[in-house]
């Protein structure tokens, strides 16, 4: 009896280790709380101590053209991933986070994938969180968040919050599109 009380807490235990391990932040600097640091920045990117959704963030002007912060991460082929970030700006639909495909560490051959996924902002003037949940194609070794501010609303946009995690409900094989 006591040799199976302990089997099952080393179970749980692996179980719990196991459970956190995919519930990880891929993302290096998320909250903008102390800089852009690990993020690949564009013009018209800069970090904004005092405004974001609890302390600093990541604000993209597009007053000079297409602004976009970067970040490439390591991850399993074949895997699904769920990314978001909270966005907040004065015009809807041109706050874009997007997940691009690469082999190379430095995520320069992202084009060579036939698609990426993208979710836009659909409100303005309140912080928004926007979600892509994605399948990484066969081959793909790096993932590219971006954050996007297209130069169509000429207006200012804040990122904050960004995460990058697995899919736990995909991890395990589940497929929504074969259920009958």
């Amino acid at each position: 009896m006591y040799t199976f009380s302990l089997l099952r807490k080393a179970f749980f235990g692996w179980l719990l280790a196991v459970s956190a391990a995919y519930a990880q932040n891929l993302v290096s600097n998320p909250t903008f709380d102390d800089g852009i640091d690990g993020w690949q920045t564009s013009a018209g990117a800069e970090w904004m101590p005092t405004f974001g959704y609890e302390k600093g963030s990541l604000h993209l002007s597009s007053r000079s053209g297409t602004a976009t912060a970067t970040q490439c991460i390591v991850i399993g082929s074949g895997n699904t991933y769920v990314a978001t970030a909270r966005v907040d700006s004065h015009c809807a639909g041109a706050r874009v986070l997007s997940v691009l495909w690469a082999t190379t560490e430095d995520c320069s051959d992202t084009a060579d994938f036939t698609h990426g996924d993208f979710a836009s902002s659909v409100a303005a003037f309140d912080w928004e969180l926007l979600t892509v949940t994605a399948a990484s194609p066969a081959g793909a070794h790096f993932i590219q968040i971006r954050l996007f501010d297209a130069d169509t609303c000429a207006d200012d946009v804040f990122f904050d919050d960004v995460s990058l995690q697995y899919d736990d409900i995909f991890y395990d094989g589940f497929d929504p599109h074969s259920v009958d």
